[in-house]
């Protein structure tokens, strides 16, 4: 038989799921992360046709065939960095599904951002400020992980400001915003992912 301090627990912790999207999975960040850095090493072999280069100019004539490769390569790094997650998290709390209210009011958080974020690097690329359009990202996505704090762990908050830091920092220094791009959606999730791991899947 339970005693009464271990139901009121249960009880709090049934709420609280009821309330945030608690089914990401720690671990997910190590794949995501070794996705992001496979993709940014291959959209900076397309810019540079050379593994040994990472500073990038800020004004570059990019031809229409590495153009269309870049979108490829960054949708696919977007997408399979999704697929993992969605996959890994639903392995982890399979009952908790993305049409619930926590899951929707967590999406929508971290989807305004994005989706501002995307439209506007687009123009960046248009206009061909492609130096800037790693420290957008970052920035945009950072933002995304904060408001998506409130509907989930609050461990993003933390992650969502590192990425907003050095999306501010590629915007000073666009020279080695790849790089940068490189630490935030690479080392970053990694160690958040190792981090989370450690504390809440274990």
């Amino acid at each position: 038989m339970k005693n009464p301090s271990q139901e009121l627990s249960e009880i709090k912790s049934m709420m609280e799921r009821s309330k945030r999207f608690l089914s990401l999975s720690g671990i997910a960040g190590i794949p995501v992360g070794l996705t992001a850095l496979a993709g940014i090493a291959a959209i900076n072999f397309t810019i540079h046709q050379s593994w040994n280069v990472w500073l990038l100019p800020e004004t570059l004539n990019l031809s229409t065939t590495q153009l269309i490769w870049l979108g490829i390569i960054t949708a696919l790094m977007f997408g399979m960095a999704a697929i993992i997650t969605w996959i890994l998290s639903h392995k982890k709390v399979p009952t908790q599904k993305l049409t619930s209210p926590a899951s929707k009011k967590f999406l929508e958080a971290l989807a305004i951002p994005i989706a501002c974020g995307t439209v506007t690097c687009l123009l960046f690329a248009k206009n061909e400020l492609y130096a800037y359009i790693p420290g957008l990202s970052l920035v945009m996505y950072g933002l995304g992980m904060i408001q998506a704090a409130q509907h989930s762990f609050q461990e993003l908050k933390r992650l969502g400001l590192a990425l907003a830091v050095l999306g501010l920092v590629a915007f000073l220094a666009p020279t080695y915003s790849l790089l940068l791009w490189a630490m935030g959606f690479g080392g970053l999730h990694i160690l958040y992912g190792i981090w989370m791991h450690r504390k809440y899947d274990r």
